[in-house]
């Protein structure tokens, strides 16, 4: 697959491209944001869909236990999940999963404990569940952030739930064994309910191996509900798939009969056929794009350090999120209209804690002369911009 060549994503309905148009106007687009890819998807999906759109119906369609296998398949063979059809339950999406899943399995009131900085949508759905979100916020070390974990265990003492992001967004961490074993053990002292994001989880570099909270303990196998997609690894998002992994049988019907009440366990008959596709014929595309990523991920700490040396960041060890702090430029919180201005489109440290105003989180799944466009631009920003 040739990733160097641009897709043009105008006028396709795509809200990386659609959202920003009005305001950039006249400038080149250069959007760096939402958490999809400026890349083709595999052949295979393509021709997947293609495939199914030439049949003119598209009536309801029934789901047999393939498509549960196929994630049992691929979640054991790439991460040891250690799990059969029978422990997943399909769903349109990871937030509706576990928006699901916190209602089922906390109440009104409760603590749900999140990692912070935060994808921001786990703030939106736990309000909206009338539960209150309590931040543990991580902390800066010499070459990664890390978990404050005497922080998160006085803060798992008056929670219900752990709703974790590994791989971590925005922080683009991969929590090690160590590191997951230890919230495990602290979830089993307070008797936490996990829920784990774990859309990211194929999307990893150097050896920094995803380790599924899920398989540490007993207690973590008992109390894990874990949300895990496609969509992030074979950018089709708009499919709207997912598949949710409960090993506890209880939890597991009560999950199941739920998502089939509310209709989020129907997914679309275009869906089904990207799943195959992209589990069964995009290993090459799979191991191509991954290399890109990684090869876009060490180009922007390149030139950081050679043109941009104020900017402070750690290179992600998953995801394709870079987290940047622009702390040591004044009025660093006003930089993100100043991108805009010149037509790059980045999200903003607030949306993902009320102390990150001074960050942006950078999103490098598209070409490299999107990305070197993007680089520039900071570059010409940044430099106009005193230090503190």
């Amino acid at each position: 697959m040739d990733f160097d060549k641009r897709v043009n994503r105008d006028y396709t309905e795509a809200t990386k491209w659609e959202k920003y148009r009005n305001v950039i106007q006249d400038k080149e687009q250069i959007p760096m944001w939402i958490a999809d890819m400026d890349l083709a998807c595999s052949e295979a999906i393509q021709d997947a869909l293609l495939k199914r759109a030439k049949h003119p119906i598209y009536g309801y369609s029934d789901r047999d236990v393939s498509y549960l296998e196929l994630f049992a398949k691929r979640f054991n063979d790439m991460h040891n999940y250690q799990v059969t059809a029978d422990n997943i339950v399909l769903s349109t999406g990871v937030i509706y999963a576990i928006t699901c899943a916190l209602r089922l399995f906390s109440k009104q009131g409760d603590h749900v404990v999140i990692l912070s900085p935060s994808y921001a949508p786990f703030t939106k759905l736990i309000e909206h569940c009338k539960r209150k979100v309590v931040r543990s916020e991580m902390v800066k070390g010499d070459e990664r952030y890390e978990i404050d974990f005497d922080d998160l265990d006085a803060k798992l003492a008056d929670a219900k739930v752990l709703l974790l992001c590994n791989p971590h967004n925005p922080t683009g961490r991969v929590f090690d064994h160590k590191e997951v074993t230890q919230m495990a053990k602290l979830c089993e002292k307070h008797n936490i309910v996990i829920i784990s994001d774990e859309i990211h989880a194929d999307i990893t570099y150097d050896h920094h191996d995803f380790v599924p909270i899920m398989n540490v303990s007993e207690y973590t196998k008992a109390h894990t509900i874990a949300c895990v997609s496609p969509t992030k690894t074979f950018n089709m998002a708009g499919l709207k798939i997912s598949g949710v992994i409960i090993k506890n049988r209880s939890w597991y019907k009560t999950f199941q009969k739920e998502a089939a009440m509310i209709g989020i366990s129907s997914i679309n008959v275009f869906a089904m056929q990207a799943i195959k596709a992209a589990y069964l014929q995009s290993d090459e595309w799979e191991k191509e794009n991954r290399a890109y990523l990684k090869a876009n991920r060490n180009r922007i700490k390149e030139y950081f350090a050679s043109c941009i040396p104020d900017i402070q960041s750690y290179q992600p060890e998953g995801t394709y999120f870079y987290w940047i702090d622009l702390s040591n430029y004044q009025e660093s919180d006003k930089l993100l209209e100043k991108f805009l201005d010149h037509g790059l489109i980045l999200s903003g440290g607030l949306e993902f804690s009320p102390l990150s105003k001074n960050f942006v989180r950078l999103n490098f799944a598209c070409s490299k002369e999107q990305l070197e466009c993007c680089l520039e631009v900071m570059k010409e920003v940044l430099t106009g911009e005193k230090l503190k």
